[in-house]
């Protein structure tokens, strides 16, 4: 394979204007594949970001640990159907989910979930938004990052809420099926972040020096992981 798009290389002629967009695209993509293979095939392609307007990014930094959960209690939770609220408390689709499960796909500390409702309340904003995404401190690292969320219309149809309230006892967290349509800030997982924070546990920490919002993802036994393991 490395000879042929050596081959390909030494006999394109140089990319112009006039180039038509199927060469440019392909060429680029040999030259990026036989780059990655003289690296050793380390790396990944460049991507770009896309950000909606709607989503307002805050001074909040990017969690250093985090981890993917068991996989076999990740499967059996995704395959429940989630279409949840993205648009003010209601579901996207004009009809309830067929199946509502019964647990949140994540679980918050207490400290947490008073954070959240404080730092939505103080800004004005619809909810919090947290995210799994390529690292802006560490190159080719992942990275978990929370987001404001200013309108809701912006957030994926599989962007899922996690409510922020409890139940009467002041400890139990309001499940899915009374909070799906409650029209109440949450905090939403993004749908790059759903599986790998799926069954975990969300802390936060609050930098002393800058006073960024830290997000911390614990796993069943309490540990902080990578979230490049």
């Amino acid at each position: 394979m490395r000879r042929n798009i050596i081959s390909f290389l030494e006999q394109t002629p140089s990319i112009t204007a006039n180039t038509p967009s199927s060469l440019r695209r392909f060429s680029d993509g040999a030259r990026y594949v036989l780059q990655m293979s003289r690296d050793g095939g380390e790396g990944s392609p460049p991507t770009r970001q896309l950000m909606s307007p709607a989503v307002a990014s805050v001074s909040i930094t990017q969690c250093t640990f985090c981890s993917p959960y068991s996989s076999q209690m990740s499967l059996a939770h995704a395959r429940q159907i989630r279409h949840f609220s993205s648009n003010n408390g209601t579901p996207l689709s004009p009809h309830k989910p067929k199946m509502m499960p019964r647990k949140a796909a994540l679980n918050l500390t207490p400290k947490a979930r008073d954070i959240f409702r404080k730092l939505i309340s103080a800004t004005a904003s619809q909810g919090i938004i947290l995210k799994y995404e390529i690292s802006s401190q560490h190159a080719l690292r992942m990275a978990f990052k929370f987001d404001l969320v200013k309108d809701l219309s912006g957030l994926g149809f599989d962007d899922e809420g996690v409510s922020l309230e409890v139940l009467s006892d002041g400890i139990t967290p309001k499940p899915p099926s009374d909070s799906w349509n409650d029209n109440l800030p949450k905090l939403y997982i993004h749908h790059g972040a759903f599986m790998k924070v799926l069954g975990g546990t969300l802390d936060v920490s609050i930098d002393e020096k800058t006073g960024d919002l830290i997000p911390k993802l614990l796993d069943r036994e309490g540990h902080e992981m990578d979230p490049n393991a």
